[in-house]
């Protein structure tokens, strides 16, 4: 420790200063000096420079100068002697230094002052850039820069320095010469560029290439498709300027594609692409055809085929006709092109032949068989060519008829007609309560009384008794213009003052009557009476009707028989129609005739006949025809032995012009032994 402390004011004069050193256990020893305070003489007073800024050397150092004549004193006893710290001639690195400066006067009095001394790195590095490069663009007139630096030479006082490039390295140069930049920078910044030249030169090596097949199917819709490449610009001969193009030449063409790799830079490519010929595709088959027609498909132009019908692969199949199809067939030539073929199959239906007409029939009964159908032609084994034919079988006959539609598809339909023998009230009643044992169930009875007395009854057990008053019973069925009826029937009486009467009559749609006959009962026992008679126009209904008036006496009748002689409405036999003609042709010779099977005809006037001939029977109905034409001095033939014997008509009519229809006829006799 100081006595007196430090910071104490002394007077002018000697002092004596004690220093005390004391140790842990408080041990102390003590010296004295002494302080002589002198009068009007103070510490020097010292200001040093401002901060001091130099430059590193190439070592990146610096030695430090004397500062301290850059220093300012004032004060002090006498002389001043300046001393540094760091001494003159001290290594100093980059960065910032603390200098001391001391003055010392001759009363060793001392003042300090500090500044600093800045060592920078302000020396620039020194780089060396390459000669001229002379370098190669690629096809497409571009070079793409590399990294010079390992090229350039750079040093710098302070470690190595940092080169940069300038365009970088990957810039894309165009043909041309270029300035390169390349700089150094070290690590305080400093830098130093230098330049030098990239000459980009074309080197024109292109090569175009066309990547194409050899030939080419010119099938509907197909392409072929052809690839340039070697280029960064394409113009072909088509015109257009992609790197690929889609063709479809129908003949063998040559195709050009110029390839451009960089301005002035071009090549050229060709191929030839040559077209095949397709086969030429036939598909024979019949068409149209009928329901169930076998018909065969043939396919003819290649070498191989293949159907769109089951897989198909023979040029030529059958099939069974059932409904229309289009089948299709690829077929492949002998230069391995395909072209497809087909054939449109039209099936026509069938005609559907439905024979209508009475199957049953007894003797001397007749029928209409009709195979009618809308636009068909018709040939019946009996030669008949029209829709429907009436017949009268002596014996059980099956009718054939083939029916062709206006498609020229045919079908066959037969309908057997079978005799049951003579007619008679047990088969072909058409009464459904004759005898009347159902009592009057069927009729329309009108004070009716049945009875069951044994005695008073033809047959069965019953039997219809009008005694007292008035009464009447009738039963009616439907009938048809010229249908012939025969109506048999028992009755008696047992006198009286009535009238007692059996009616056959005819009736209309409103039921009136339009012609009747009757028969008057005497007999005082059964006794059979029969009525005939044929449905006038415009029947509906033929009725039976027996009737009592009012009087005495009783009426019996008993088992009805009404028939059906002439069921299709026929005009009655030898009853020839009568052909009147608006326009005749002057004469019709038909021969031989009689005839059993050939018929000749012509006109008497030798002139020429273009029109229909057709045979009819004696009740009007035409049974066959068929178109002619006969030149003059020709005959018409007919073949007409498929008819039965009998009486029949040929009518011709001629149109020759369309104004006027000529129409003639003649009787002839089919005769057979």
């Amino acid at each position: 420790t100081q006595s007196p402390t430090a910071g104490t004011t002394l007077t002018i004069g000697n002092h004596v200063i004690t220093m005390t050193a004391t140790d842990g256990a408080s041990n102390s020893a003590t010296c004295n000096f002494t302080v002589q305070v002198q009068a009007g003489c103070a510490a020097p007073i010292l200001t040093c420079p401002a901060t001091q800024t130099v430059s590193a050397n190439s070592n990146c150092q610096s030695i430090l100068g004397d500062f301290t004549a850059s220093a300012t004193a004032s004060g002090g006893c006498g002389s001043l002697t300046f001393s540094q710290n760091p001494t003159v001639g001290t290594t100093l690195n980059i960065g910032n230094q603390t200098v001391t400066l001391t003055a010392t006067d001759q009363s060793n009095n001392s003042g300090t002052c500090n500044f600093t001394v800045s060592v920078v790195d302000d020396t620039a590095p020194s780089i060396v850039c390459p000669t001229t490069q002379t370098v190669s663009a690629d096809n497409f007139g571009n070079y793409v820069l590399a990294d010079f630096s390992g090229n350039t030479t750079s040093t710098d006082n302070c470690g190595a320095p940092t080169e940069t490039q300038s365009p970088t390295a990957g810039t894309t140069l165009t043909i041309g010469n270029h300035v390169i930049t390349m700089t150094a920078t070290d690590g305080a910044s400093n830098f130093e560029s230098c330049d030098f030249s990239v000459n980009v030169e074309l080197n024109c090596n292109a090569t175009a290439e066309i990547d194409a097949p050899a030939d080419f199917c010119p099938n509907p819709g197909a392409t072929a498709m052809l690839t340039a490449s070697g280029g960064g610009g394409y113009l072909w001969s088509t015109g257009s300027t992609d790197s690929e193009i889609s063709v479809s030449p129908t003949a063998t063409t040559t195709y050009l594609v110029t390839v451009t790799t960089a301005p002035g830079c071009t090549a050229t490519a060709s191929h030839t692409l040559i077209v095949k010929a397709l086969p030429v595709v036939s598909v024979s088959a019949p068409s149209p055809v009928c329901v169930g027609t076998e018909v065969t498909l043939t396919a003819s132009g290649g070498v191989s085929y293949e159907w769109n019908y089951q897989n198909l692969t023979d040029p030529s199949f059958t099939v069974t006709a059932l409904s229309s199809y289009i089948y299709y067939v690829t077929v492949t030539g002998a230069n391995g092109c395909t072209n497809l073929g087909g054939k449109n199959l039209i099936v026509k239906p069938l005609p559907v032949v439905s024979i209508s007409g009475n199957t049953t029939l007894c003797e001397g009964q007749n029928t209409t068989l009709s195979a009618a159908c809308s636009g068909c032609s018709y040939v019946w084994s009996t030669g008949a060519t029209t829709s429907g034919i009436t017949v009268t079988p002596t014996a059980t006959t099956n009718y054939i008829v083939t029916v062709t539609k206006s498609n020229t598809c045919s079908d066959s339909g037969s309908k057997t007609v079978s005799l049951t023998g003579p007619c008679t009230c047990e088969t072909n009643n058409l009464l459904e309560n004759p005898g009347f044992e159902s009592g009057t169930s069927k009729w329309t009875p009108v004070g009716l009384t049945v009875t069951q007395v044994s005695g008073e009854v033809h047959s069965g057990l019953k039997a219809i008794k009008m005694c007292a008053g008035a009464a009447s019973g009738t039963e009616k069925k439907a009938a048809l213009p010229t249908q012939t009826f025969n109506l048999k029937f028992w009755a008696k009486q047992d006198g009286g003052t009535a009238a007692k009467k059996v009616w056959l009559q005819f009736l209309s749609t409103s039921l009136a009557v339009l012609s009747e006959t009757s028969a008057t009962v005497t007999a005082t026992s059964y006794t059979e009476h029969s009525l005939t008679a044929t449905a006038p126009e415009a029947t509906k209904w033929v009725k039976v009707k027996f009737e009592k008036t009012t009087g005495t006496g009783c009426f019996f009748v008993d088992d009805f028989c009404l028939l059906l002689t002439a069921p299709n409405g026929q005009k009655p036999a030898k009853h020839f129609p009568k052909f009147e003609f608006e326009n005749p042709i002057s004469g019709l010779s038909v021969f031989p005739n009689p005839t059993d099977n050939l018929l000749n005809f012509n006109s008497l006037d030798g002139k020429r006949l273009a029109g229909r001939v057709a045979v009819f029977n004696t009740f009007g109905q035409e049974i066959f025809g068929q178109k002619v034409e006969i030149e003059p001095g020709e005959l018409g033939v007919l073949q007409v032995g498929h008819l039965p014997a009998g009486t029949y008509f040929l009518v011709l009519t001629s149109f020759e012009t369309r104004e006027n229809g000529l129409r003639s006829s003649e009787r002839f006799v089919i005769f057979k032994n």
